[in-house]
């Protein structure tokens, strides 16, 4: 499986060597809202305990809907869950943190 935006897309499509081998190309919207918490529970484990509420501010804040903004977000936690086994990161800690983010000037 591939995802790639519309710059990517266009340099994939440039080069016959790796077009050739692409059998089919999905359109993916972004997720609505209220199909992001049911989305994310059956995408990972670590999302099903998680309040939908907090799954709804974190996309709000951060996700956008985006599904590969959301594995990402899913590596990040599970690889400081990893270094840190200790002190998990949990996703209202990470909620706080990107709040705090958005609220310093830039």
């Amino acid at each position: 499986m591939l995802l790639a935006g519309r710059p990517r897309l266009k340099a994939l499509r440039s080069q016959p060597v790796l077009i050739s081998r692409v059998t089919t190309w999905h359109h993916m919207e972004p997720l609505e809202a209220d199909e992001v918490p049911t989305t994310l529970r059956a995408f990972h484990p670590l999302w099903q305990n998680i309040p939908s509420r907090t799954l709804t501010r974190l996309d709000s804040l951060w996700g956008h809907g985006n599904l590969r903004r959301w594995a990402a977000l899913t590596h990040q936690l599970q690889a400081t869950r990893h270094r840190r086994p200790h002190h998990p990161t949990d996703p209202e800690t990470l909620l706080h943190r990107l709040q705090l983010r958005q609220a310093l000037p830039t």
